[in-house]
This record gives structure tokens, C-alpha cells and sequence, in this order.
């Protein structure tokens, strides 16, 4: 995302529905490039007639339909660095038994993490964000204990290195790329 010589910071929007957040999101970051992505053909066709009604386009934003799991790796190993990721009011699934449908019970989880840049979470499900929150710091917890054999086991000049600031801040930290 380059845009007249000059890197754009990248926003993604996962989950986004039918683009109501992103559009928000994008034109609150002029400065941005915003992708909202949602695996829901029928949710994202919602957003033509919404985007029909508004005089002016948004130019810095890009509407995708797709497996977020999918589009988080494709950036991971492009090495793009992601400036900020909102997951706004996933599907909460309560019941115990849905757990590995939470974003923080997935194995793609990591995956997540693993772009980097601020992550901000909003659900109405407070039991939701103290296990995504904990999870989080688990997992950060885990990363930063393989600190010491990341740096042997990468040349000097690696990226491999653990989570830095304040516990949950995932902006600092970045893995090797495969």
C-alpha cells in the first residue's frame, strides 16, 4: 500500500459486517488505507445500497468478502505492518460447548496477534472480553518465555523478538516471517 512514494498505514476492519465500520473506521483515518473484510456475501451487498445514498465516495477504504482467517495470513507473510485491527462485536457463541468458535478459542488466534499494530475489541458480552483479554496474555506470556530461543535460533539481523509495554499491547511485537 503505497500511495504517492509513501508507505499508508493499513487498518483492517475484521468481521466488518456490512461495512458500516469500516466506512466509520476510514473516515475517521484519512491518513489510512481500511480494509473491511466479512466471509457474508448477503451482509457486505447491504453496503452497495448504503454507499449509494453518500455523495462522496471513500476513497481509503476497500470492502472485501473473505475468510478472515485467510486474508490475516496472506498479510502475515506478506509482511505488511498493520497499523490498527478492530474486531468490533463478534458473534459472542455463549454456550461453553462454542468455545473453539470464539476468535480467542480458534486456532487462528495466534494468527491474529500475530499482525500486530493496536487490536481493539468491543463486545457486549463482558465474559467475552476478559477471555479474549486473558487468552491474549497468555499467549503473549508463551511468546516472550521463547524469547531466548527465538534469538538463537534467528541471525542477529531477525524481527524475532517479544511483546514490549504494558501487558496486552501487541503493537511491539512481530515474528519471523516463514
Amino acid at each position: 500500500c503505497e500511495q504517492i512514494g509513501r508507505k499508508v498505514p493499513i487498518v483492517l476492519d475484521s468481521c466488518c459486517g456490512t461495512g458500516r465500520s469500516t466506512q466509520i473506521i476510514a473516515q475517521h483515518r484519512p491518513g489510512a488505507f481500511v480494509i473491511g473484510m466479512d466471509k457474508s456475501a448477503p451482509r457486505l451487498a447491504r453496503t452497495k445500497a448504503f454507499r449509494e445514498r453518500e455523495q462522496d465516495s471513500i476513497s481509503n477504504m476497500v470492502l472485501v468478502r473473505a475468510n478472515c482467517i485467510d486474508m490475516w495470513e496472506l498479510l502475515w507473510r506478506s509482511d505488511l505492518k498493520i497499523q490498527e485491527h478492530f474486531l468490533l462485536y463478534p458473534n459472542p457463541y455463549p454456550k461453553p460447548t462454542q468455545l473453539s468458535l470464539r476468535w480467542h478459542g480458534s486456532p487462528a488466534f495466534a494468527l491474529l496477534l500475530l499482525l500486530g499494530g493496536r487490536l481493539e475489541v468491543r463486545a457486549s458480552w463482558c465474559t467475552y472480553l476478559l477471555e479474549f483479554a486473558a487468552a491474549a496474555q497468555h499467549l503473549l506470556d508463551h511468546w516472550h518465555s521463547l524469547e531466548p530461543e527465538l534469538d538463537q535460533a534467528q541471525p542477529a539481523s531477525s524481527s524475532a523478538r517479544g511483546p514490549g509495554g504494558p501487558a496486552l499491547s501487541m503493537s511491539d511485537f512481530t515474528e519471523p516471517r516463514p
